[in-house]
């Protein structure tokens, strides 16, 4: 999902870009602290001025922890246990818009729905 990288820009010297990539880091939150210890890092070796680039803007540390819950926001989540999904998704057939991370939720899912489905016929609505 993202992946952290030193480069230079023509406009803002050296940053540390946060980029969109099918491999790497799940959770924006990890990667901004990868980024934030890359930075650190980088400006303790060569004693420079490093700033941070999303998107091809400059953020700050604040502005790039704000970035990370806005965009934590829009990822799509398991329907059961809430882990950001990536890659394979998976269903069932009480639940065929929801999402599933794993086999295993998708089956929990069900058991559970299962189980409130029954729970509504002994009320006998």
């Amino acid at each position: 999902m993202y992946i952290v990288s030193r480069s230079s820009d023509e406009k803002y010297g050296n940053i540390v870009a946060i980029l969109r990539s099918e491999d790497g880091e799940k959770s924006p939150f990890f990667v901004i602290e990868e980024a934030k210890k890359e930075k650190r890092l980088w400006e303790q070796e060569e004693k420079i001025k490093v700033r941070f680039m999303v998107d091809s803007q400059i953020l700050t540390t604040k502005q790039l922890e704000t970035w990370a819950r806005e965009e934590y926001q829009h990822l799509p989540k398991c329907g059961y246990c809430t882990h950001i999904l990536h890659g394979e998704v998976h269903t069932n057939n009480l639940s065929s818009s929801v999402l599933f991370c794993s086999e295993l939720c998708a089956d929990r899912d069900y058991h559970i729905r299962l189980e409130d489905m029954k729970d509504y016929e002994e009320c006998g609505f």
